[in-house]
């Protein structure tokens, strides 16, 4: 990089990439095996309903995560409703105020409210302290939602609501093939909800699942998800259209294919972003050694006086260069946004934990479609900025 601030598209400069460089695509099959797999399920003339391809990739998500029962769904908010109605949860539900919006979402779906606790400043991750704060008569159920790989700590959640009386589940949107006691992630509380977003590390046109070992629960999800695939019968009060589709089992099948080969290259790609990021003010989100997990998401945050920007300005920065930063799936944070702000005590509440790692994150590109290459030239930009910092902030103001 030139070491004149011109250099920057913000300033002036042609922008360093000609095209964007995106952080969402983030794992397309190719298009000899996607052909391949939807030649057969047009063969099959089966393409909902349970179809073969969907209970293939059942059978290997419970063998893979060693669970009894996975129950696929055709995105995860679905599989989140289905499964609180399952659980039979009533009035209020403790939720982390860093969370996705369709973790929230789908409590409101189900006519139930949440109670936001602020997360550890560490782990981003709901925690004993923060949980026990925000108890109270009304609260029937407490959500942990997994974060960049790593896993909450079940063991004190587990003893949090024994002591209580309250179901325990996680929205393991960014865990799948993770573990926690060198368990995987999916065998956890009463159920876990994984999403599989083009975003996750399986893909399958955004649907979802849900993993459980508890047979009553599995038997009544299944009924509630649609009649086709239901196996024994149970009652339930209502159902959704949350049937699983062929083409999107055809996509989580050749997911699961290169599965292993992607969290290897993940990997090497942190690795490189770590040993080039090496810079005051920098930090990233690290993975317990003894534990598995995916690295399917480079996540810094941005310390304002030692790198010498905000995260908000190093964003701006980058994106003038084409490289599209996720500025954190949290912001704005979803106890202020609509439908979650009807409840309006919580506008006035500062959960500063929640706010400070909002304001300060950033997730960097990492997917499939990014090479090696071009993760040395985003650093080089970063690090460019850094060096230049000062002066930058003096043209920004």
């Amino acid at each position: 990089m030139n070491d004149h601030l011109k250099s920057l598209a913000y300033f002036g400069s042609m922008p360093y990439f000609s095209n964007l460089i995106r952080n969402d695509c983030r794992n397309i099959a190719d298009w000899k095996s996607f052909k391949k797999l939807f030649n057969k399920l047009f063969q099959n003339g089966w393409y909902t309903n349970h179809g073969p391809l969907a209970q293939e990739l059942e059978k290997r998500l419970e063998s893979l995560l060693k669970v009894k029962h996975v129950i696929c769904v055709t995105n995860e908010t679905i599989g989140l409703s289905l499964a609180m109605k399952a659980l039979g949860l009533q009035k209020k539900v403790i939720v982390p105020a860093l969370s996705f919006a369709g973790t929230v979402q789908s409590l409101i779906w189900s006519n139930l409210e949440p109670v936001f606790c602020d997360v550890d400043i560490h782990t981003h991750m709901i925690n004993e302290s923060q949980i026990k704060s925000a108890m109270n008569n009304n609260v029937t159920g407490v959500i942990g939602v997994h974060m960049w790989g790593n896993s909450c700590d079940n063991s004190i959640l587990k003893k949090i609501s024994n002591d209580y009386d309250i179901k325990l589940f996680y929205d393991a949107t960014h865990a799948f093939g993770c573990t926690f006691n060198q368990k995987f992630i999916g065998n956890l509380g009463e159920l876990e909800v994984f999403s599989f977003h083009e975003s996750t590390i399986i893909n399958s046109f955004g649907g979802g699942a849900i993993s459980t070992n508890n047979d009553k629960l599995a038997a009544y999800i299944r009924n509630s998800r649609s009649s086709y695939g239901r196996g024994k019968l149970e009652p339930v009060s209502l159902t959704g259209n949350g049937r699983f589709s062929e083409a999107q089992a055809a996509l989580a099948i050749l997911s699961l294919d290169n599965y292993e080969q992607r969290i290897k290259q993940n990997l090497q790609k942190e690795k490189l972003y770590k040993s080039l990021l090496n810079i005051p003010g920098i930090s990233f989100i690290n993975h317990p050694e003894d534990e598995k997990t995916n690295y399917q998401y480079v996540a810094i945050q941005i310390d304002e006086e030692k790198f010498g920007l905000s995260k908000k300005e190093l964003a701006v920065l980058l994106k003038a260069e084409n490289i599209i930063v996720n500025k954190s799936p949290f912001f704005p944070l979803v106890y202020l946004t609509h439908p979650a702000n009807v409840h309006q005590q919580y506008i006035s509440t500062k959960f500063e934990n929640a706010i400070s790692i909002s304001n300060s994150l950033i997730q960097l590109p990492s997917s499939e479609a990014i090479s090696f290459d071009t993760i040395k030239k985003i650093c080089e930009i970063i690090i460019f900025i850094y060096e230049n910092s000062t002066q930058i902030k003096k043209k920004l103001r």
